[in-house]
Order: C-alpha cells, then structure tokens, then sequence
C-alpha cells in the first residue's frame, strides 16, 4: 500500500468536528450547573445526617468497647471471648470511619467543580479551539479524545465520557434540568 499524503488543514478539519459535537449553549450550560447545584445540595444535606449517624455510631461502639473490656474484668468474658468481641467492634469502627470519610469526600464538591469546567469547556469549545495553536489544539483533543486515529484519509476518534454524553444530548436536544420534564425519561417510565 502506498504512504497517503493529507495535509495538516484537512486533519485539523476532522478533529475540529469533534469540537463541534461537543458544543452548548451559554443558557443550556447554566441549567445543567443549577442542577447539577441542586442535586449537589441534596446530598450535601442527606451526607450531613450520614456523618451524624455514624459518629453515634462511633460513639456507642467506644460504650460497647468499654463494657466489654468490663465484662472481661468481672470474669464474664473468657480470653478468646474478650478477644473476638474486641475484634468485631474494631471491625465496626473501621467500618464506620470508612463511611464517614467518604461522606465528607461528597461534601466537598470536587465533582461539581470538575462538571462546572467540563460545561465551560464545552460552551467554549469552537472559540478555543479557533483560537489555539497547533499544540495547544493536540492538548485540547487529548482532553475531550480518546482513540483518535487515522485510518487513509479520514480521522477517527471516540469522545470520552463526559463530553459523549454532551453529543448525545446535542444530538437528540431533549434534556431539561428536572426529570419530570425531560420527554425521555418520561418515556422511559411508561414503558417500564
């Protein structure tokens, strides 16, 4: 097979639509951040009540502890008892400071602020892309591409997941911020 020639305009028109699927509006990108704000809110609350939850928790397994430890005292517990007690509360405190860790990780947002740039990104993504160098345009395509290959004079690629689900919600223009109004997930319910 002969080597194929394509010039380097033609393959930053390929990869360009891929910025073009990526494309929302200023208006779509604030109702998806307010409610990604709302659901952000419901599980800053809900999370909040967890860790509360499990400090009780915390709390009546060092009473748990202490009443073992007297039981072993008093000679109600043997040795082995004493031990396997001690063994299983410990359990349950890893248990509960694993949960408790993992709820102040959703407190803090992260998440949000990464769907916050991921919305930016794409409501700007025609304007960045116009106006980047040639290595400034590799380093963009490494953040939205995964796979892009050439294959004989076309461009290939797979988008990855944040901005699929961005083209796919181009694609069809039916998202809206509640459920409720979103004509797909209300014909998803009434065929379930």
């Amino acid at each position: 097979m002969k080597g194929m020639n394509v010039n380097e305009e033609k393959l930053w028109d390929g990869f360009g639509k891929s910025v073009d699927q990526i494309k929302i509006s200023e208006e779509w990108a604030k109702q998806i951040s307010e409610a990604l704000n709302k659901t952000h809110q419901k599980i800053r609350t809900a999370r909040i009540m967890d860790i509360e939850n499990y400090r009780q928790a915390l709390l009546g397994l060092e009473g748990h502890e202490d009443t073992t430890y007297q039981h072993f005292r008093d000679g109600v517990l043997d040795e082995a008892g004493y031990k396997r007690q001690i063994q299983k509360i410990r359990e349950e405190r890893h248990y509960f400071t694993d949960l408790m860790e993992k709820a102040h990780l959703d407190l803090d947002g992260a998440y949000l602020e990464t769907a916050e740039s991921i919305l930016e990104l794409a409501t700007n993504a025609k304007l960045l892309w116009l106006s980047r160098s040639a290595r400034e345009r590799r380093d963009f395509l490494d953040k939205i591409l995964s796979n892009p290959k050439l294959e004989g004079t076309n461009v290939r690629y797979t988008l990855r997941k944040p901005f699929l689900v961005i083209a796919k919600m181009t694609e069809n223009g039916e998202w809206r911020p509640q459920r409720e109004s979103n004509p797909r997930y209300r014909r998803e319910r009434a065929v379930s």
